[in-house]
């Protein structure tokens, strides 16, 4: 069974009036020195790898775009990563949810104006609202972040939803008062899908699927 590794995936949309004069091939070049910079550079910084990425830049003076791919799709075979190379949907899913949320609330399901604890119990949760999480002024510290969160998630690869919450009550951190602050957060979206999941009854992919993905007809 061939073990997945890490990879970045880079979609750049730049909207260009004009390219400079610039051929789609002296574009590529500058594309991969560019992506050299960059995986030189990220390579470098704690915990992260990119051995492989895929670059896209769209142009609004054409129907066209260019694509460069760049490294690996596997450390242990050299397989080279490809322009359609699959990645991981990661942050791009916070959009996705901050729409659901918010449909919840249209639909009356709930009301961005709740607090957590009117779903589960959590730490503080009577005095952090959905519109803090969805803001990221909840100050609930990402579990990602914690120095504790990698060596369980070492222990635990493949953990459910549950198992996820479970930490974070476990490990209870507040960057800040709620209200008081902004800090980017992990927390605050896993928070946010469990609340939706607990008043809708569905997993989260079904209700993405469902209400965005089907509807819109988005394949990729």
């Amino acid at each position: 069974m061939r073990r997945p590794f890490f990879m970045m995936f880079l979609s750049i949309v730049m909207l260009l009036s004009s390219c400079g004069g610039s051929s789609d091939s002296s574009l590529s070049k500058r594309l991969e020195q560019s992506l050299n910079t960059f995986r030189d550079e990220e390579s470098g910084a704690p915990r992260l790898t990119v051995p492989g990425a895929v670059v896209d830049v769209f142009s609004s003076s054409s129907s066209s775009h260019t694509t460069v791919p760049q490294g690996m799709a596997n450390l242990e075979t050299g397989e080279e990563i490809q322009e359609d190379a699959i990645f991981h949907l990661g942050s791009i899913s916070k959009t996705f949810t901050a729409a659901w949320i918010m449909q919840l609330d249209q639909e009356g399901v709930l009301s961005i104006e709740d607090t957590i604890s009117r779903f589960f119990s959590f730490p503080n949760g009577n005095n952090i609202t959905i519109r803090e999480l969805l803001s990221h002024t909840s100050g609930i510290t990402s579990f990602t972040s914690m120095p504790e969160f990698l060596p369980w998630f070492a222990a635990n690869p493949y953990p459910s939803p549950q198992d996820i919450l479970t930490f974070m009550r476990e490990h209870p951190r507040q960057s800040f008062d709620p209200g008081e602050s902004y800090e980017y957060s992990n927390s605050n979206f896993y928070l946010l899908g469990l609340v939706g999941e607990t008043v809708t009854g569905n997993t989260w992919s079904h209700e993405i699927r469902a209400r965005f993905l089907d509807p819109y007809n988005l394949k990729s």
